[in-house]
């Protein structure tokens, strides 16, 4: 077993130099770095709980979705400057390569459970990255129309709203 301390440094050092190959500018590579570094721990935490890729992966993908979101909104930049880097730790790159070990030797069998689990790991990766940025825009709408509604009766009935 690896040391689980070890691998979040190393994410980190990882999901910083993606994001340098993307282009994040200089000062946000720090927090894209982190965001990758605690999708790696979400991911572990994960993991610990069950053996199914896609139920331990789903959530990870929906962690680094939902903070990229946040670090967005937080500096003023696209979600991807920090979403590309997180989704580093996600992708299955050992089950690629057993898969393709298994296509090379002939071992289909073997073969064929390596794919199934790539592809379980694929898709809730894009299942977490599409529903993630949803939910945030709902919730988001929900606020705006909370503040609205809250203008409005204002207007309506302005002695219970007293103006400061």
């Amino acid at each position: 077993m690896t040391n689980p301390i070890l691998l979040v440094c190393l994410t980190f050092c990882a999901s910083f130099g993606f994001a340098i190959g993307f282009g994040v500018e200089k000062r946000l590579l720090p927090v894209a770095g982190a965001v990758g570094a605690l999708t790696r721990v979400c991911f572990l935490a994960a993991q610990a709980l069950t053996d199914n890729r896609f139920v331990y992966t789903l959530p990870a993908a929906l962690f680094a979705a939902f903070l990229a979101e946040l670090m967005a909104r937080r500096f003023r930049t696209p979600a991807t400057m920090f979403l590309y880097p997180a989704v580093v730790p996600l992708i299955p790159g050992d089950l690629l390569y057993n898969l393709a070990v298994c296509m090379l030797t002939s071992a289909w069998k073997d073969g064929s459970v390596y794919g199934t689990q790539m592809v379980q790991s694929l898709a809730a990766i894009a299942v977490g990255f599409a529903i993630s940025p949803t939910l945030f825009r709902i919730r988001n709408g929900m606020i705006r129309n909370r503040a609205r509604l809250a203008k409005a009766a204002a207007r309506i009935h302005p002695e219970s709203h007293p103006e400061d």
